[in-house]
Formats: C-alpha cells, structure tokens, sequence
C-alpha cells in the first residue's frame, strides 16, 4: 500500500501491496483485495471471508459508497474499512457523531455479519494534519471507534464486538499521502481463530 490514489467511479486501483491478490475486483465497485498473506488461516475462513465480502459487494444498497468501502482478508481476519470521501466525511468534522449516510453503512453491514461466527474488532483512524491543532486526535479516534461499537451494539449478536482501539494517525490507509481524508476511516474487523485468545475460542453469543 501507499501508492499514490487513482480513484475513478469507486476504484482506488493504484492502491494495492504487491503482494495484493484481487478477487474478482471488478472494473467498479467496493474495492475487494487480500493486501497480506492471511497467515495460517484455514481454507474455509478464507472461503467464510470471501462470501461475504461479495455480499457486501454486490449488495444494492450499498451501490452508491462505493468510494467509501474498502474490504480484505488480513492476518486478523475480515477487514471492513468505511472511510471518508471528497464532499462526504462519515462523521462530523471533529466530532465522533455518526452522518447519515455512515449510519445506513452500518446499518446494511450490521445484516450481513450478525449471525457471523466470528467476534469484531472495531478501530478508529484519522488523518495527519498540518500545522499545530488543538484535538487531541488518540481521543478523537477512539471516541469514533465507540460511536461506532454504541450504534452496532444492539444489531449484532450479543457480547460479539470484542474491543475497540484508536489509532490516531499512525496507521493510515494511504502511507504516502498522510494528509488524504481517505486515512479518516473506522474499521470493522470479523476476526479469524487465531486472532482471539483460547478464552474467547468458542462462537460469540
């Protein structure tokens, strides 16, 4: 990751590790890519993973953020990227409240992976900025990821979403361009086995 964006109608395509794998990416859409090895993730969570990233693909709803979406299989599992756009933040700004339109993301997604075996990671992220600022923006990512955990809470399964974390700006999605809103994002991660302790081994419900 971190070259530079060519985004067109939806397709960040420039953007991908050169290890990146593309799962019938079409030529427009949610981008879909598997960016890192995915470790020693079984074949069938990679194939779990895969069907519902093409739900999320293709379902209708979703057909207009298509520059907001962002899916691929990690080493954590499942990752779920909303992230900002020209003209469209998902929260407002310097705020952790939810826009609209993040809500009817979040909506749609949350009917795909409550009845998923898998317990969920939510992080939030921000840009880098320039010049001196007083927002403190650990909180400010933090608060987002809650945001986002209080608003899926009662649409999940029970006891699914297993943490939250705020990465300010030190994970950004374009690792060249730092100050690219598209850095502005939360992630929703469905987490594979080897990514929860033995404790938490068995289906969250």
């Amino acid at each position: 990751g971190g070259t530079a964006p060519n985004i067109e109608e939806g397709i960040n395509s420039r953007h991908m590790a050169s290890s990146s794998l593309i799962y019938g990416s079409p030529s427009k859409g949610h981008r879909i890519d598997a960016a890192r090895e995915a470790g020693n993730m079984s074949d069938s969570e990679k194939e779990h993973f895969m069907n519902i990233m093409n739900s999320i693909r293709s379902d209708v709803e979703l057909q207009n953020f298509n520059d907001n979406l962002h899916i691929g299989i990690s080493n954590e599992g499942l990752n779920i990227q909303i992230m900002d756009s020209k003209n469209r933040p998902m929260f407002k700004p310097s705020t952790s409240d939810l826009q609209p339109y993040m809500r009817k993301i979040l909506v749609v997604i949350a009917k795909m992976i409550k009845n998923q075996p898998n317990y969920i990671s939510i992080s939030g992220h921000t840009a880098s900025v320039k010049g001196g600022t007083d927002t403190d923006y650990w909180m400010l990512s933090s608060e987002r990821a809650n945001s986002v955990r209080k608003f899926l809470d009662n649409k999940l399964n029970n006891r699914q979403i297993l943490r939250i974390v705020g990465k300010s700006d030190r994970e950004p999605f374009l690792p060249n361009d730092p100050y690219n809103t598209k850095n502005i994002r939360v992630s929703i991660t469905l987490l594979n086995e080897d990514s929860v302790s033995k404790h938490h081994k068995s289906i969250p419900n």
